[in-house]
């Protein structure tokens, strides 16, 4: 069973979001050798252009300097989980659609001890421009899919 955390990201500047994007799909921490493969996606966008995807939402909708640009959400599996990276990849890209029509970026870092998930939010609706508020009802009803997925696989 996964743990879902969220990351405070205090400063929501445009760079910040990018640097957050850009550490979450790291080579060095999503590219499986094994496989040729880099565990990085995107729902309700493309992973290699999220950035500008969020960026453009957020002008859509008027984003106010200062306001909530984005969410970072961290699922971890326990040290010595039986479950690998494809797997954790396909559970992170199932949480990520109960974001509804926001862009997420899905990204599998494997290299640690615990495979874990990075989960990119942007804020906005990209067809209500409604915003996502994080609170603790939301995260706990976040956590409840995640243990509802993970009790799928």
């Amino acid at each position: 069973m996964a743990i879902v955390e969220c990351i405070p990201e205090k400063k929501q500047t445009p760079s910040a979001q990018k640097g957050v994007i850009d550490y979450c799909a790291q080579p060095s921490k999503t590219f499986d050798r094994d496989e040729d493969l880099a565990y990085v996606s995107g729902y309700n966008c493309v992973a290699e252009f999220a950035n500008e995807s969020f960026l453009a939402t957020q002008k859509i909708f008027g984003h106010e300097s200062g306001d909530i640009r984005f969410y970072h959400y961290v699922q971890s599996f326990k040290i010595g989980e039986n479950i690998t990276p494809e797997t954790s990849h396909e559970i992170g890209m199932k949480l990520a659609q109960k974001f509804g029509n926001r862009e997420v970026l899905i990204a599998t870092h494997i290299d640690k001890e615990h495979i874990h998930n990075h989960l990119v939010v942007c804020a906005y609706d990209f067809q209500s421009g409604i915003k996502l508020h994080n609170n603790k009802f939301f995260l706990g009803e976040l956590r409840q899919a995640s243990d509802d997925i993970c009790k799928e696989y």
